[in-house]
């Protein structure tokens, strides 16, 4: 009586394809019992073990090569290294998703944040925030490709907000959020805020001045350099366009008065 079972027949047992195990076979980690007349790959049960032994492995993160390398005969030591190994490359593992969930969920929010109702111009409290420098540049000039190719961009530079700081003497920093001292700190304050999608600079020139137009019609003092916030992430739910924010300080009403200021 034949004790032995095809190819396909392991695939079904092990639950898997016929073409991962030839794989296995290619690379030398499981040959069969024999071949037959017929030219049929013929496995026992020290193959089905073997198989069962090397599905776990791989489950367990370990590389084929690794797997042949070790598979014959390791020490109890060699094996606990391997797993310990494992251990330490499933905890990056879980690092990684567990950054990669929490960007999710941030872009989610964000969305749901900007996609709802909400005044064109409103005013609210801004936290302070660290800021690392990437670069300078004349802020008549704006953003092009050439710009950015000659700078070293930042990790992961549009998954965060880009802050472009505008300051007095016509300069632009183009900036990142720092979790340490950065090269420049926005303070706490109260400001007028605005949120707006732009497909380019003029508009977005357009909608600064819009902006600075209002405060002077609302009698409100505006105080220190336009921060614009580039939610560049945003636009997988508004393609072709970018989100931005547009944040000025609002001085406030003692300030304001000081300098002779209508509030």
């Amino acid at each position: 009586m034949k004790n032995e079972i095809t190819i396909s027949e392991l695939a079904r047992l092990m639950g898997v394809s016929t073409h991962q195990i030839r794989y296995f076979e290619d690379k030398e980690v499981l040959l069969p019992a024999y071949t037959d007349t017929n030219q049929y790959r013929m496995y026992g049960l020290e193959q089905v073990y073997r198989l069962a032994q090397i599905l776990l492995l791989r489950k367990l993160g370990l590389s084929v090569q690794t797997i042949k390398e070790s598979i014959d005969g390791p020490s109890p030591e060699q094996m606990s290294q391997l797993l310990r190994a494992s251990v330490d490359n499933l905890e990056a593992e879980i690092k990684r998703l567990d950054e990669l969930r929490r960007l999710t969920v941030n872009i989610l929010e964000e969305q749901r944040e900007y996609a709802g109702p909400s005044p064109a111009y409103r005013i609210k409290q801004r936290k302070a925030t660290e800021l690392k420098c990437w670069f300078h540049t004349d802020a008549r000039r704006g953003m092009d490709a050439m710009l950015l190719a000659k700078q070293s961009p930042p990790p992961d530079l549009f998954e965060s907000d880009i802050y472009f700081v505008i300051e007095d003497n016509g300069k632009m920093a183009v900036c990142t959020e720092s979790k340490t001292e950065g090269d420049l700190m926005l303070p706490e304050s109260r400001c007028l805020c605005y949120p707006f999608l732009a497909e380019d600079e003029g508009e977005i020139e357009l909608r600064i001045q819009h902006m600075l137009q209002y405060a002077d019609s609302q009698s409100i003092a505006l105080n220190g350099p336009a921060v614009l916030v580039e939610k560049s992430y945003l636009s997988l739910f508004s393609p072709n366009k970018l989100n931005y924010e547009l944040m000025i300080e609002v001085q406030e009403k003692d300030e304001a008065a000081q300098n002779g200021e209508g509030v």
